[in-house]
């Protein structure tokens, strides 16, 4: 039985400890593309009333927002897969992402 338990531990700290770059985005910046995509995908699920969306309209838009931020999908494909292996920093990465969103909902309903 300990055994594998130690087997388990084992395979969970080598994968997330695997061999993912450091992100080349700073937090502050992915946290804003991060906001900008969880509003983009939350209009996009209101205005086609729930509906699935054809994968070429959310490519369109995910380049949309990452040129506005200056980012390359490369850059921002080695940043998620550094998180991807860090459940614990994209966790705490998402925490700012929700408050930031949670804020806009409480000045939006105030109006």
């Amino acid at each position: 039985m300990r055994t594998g338990f130690y087997k388990l531990t084992i395979v969970l700290l080598i994968l997330l400890t695997g061999c993912a770059e450091k992100p080349s985005i700073e937090k502050d910046k992915l946290k804003d593309i991060l906001v900008d995509a969880f509003r983009f995908e939350a209009g996009q699920q209101i205005s086609s009333n729930y509906m699935l969306l054809p994968d070429s309209l959310w490519t369109v838009n995910y380049r949309f927002i990452l040129k506005k931020h200056g980012v390359s999908e490369a850059e921002f494909k080695k940043t998620m897969d550094f998180y991807k292996h860090d459940p614990v920093a994209f966790s705490a990465l998402l925490d700012p992402v929700i408050e930031e969103l949670k804020q806009e909902e409480a000045k939006s309903f105030k109006r």
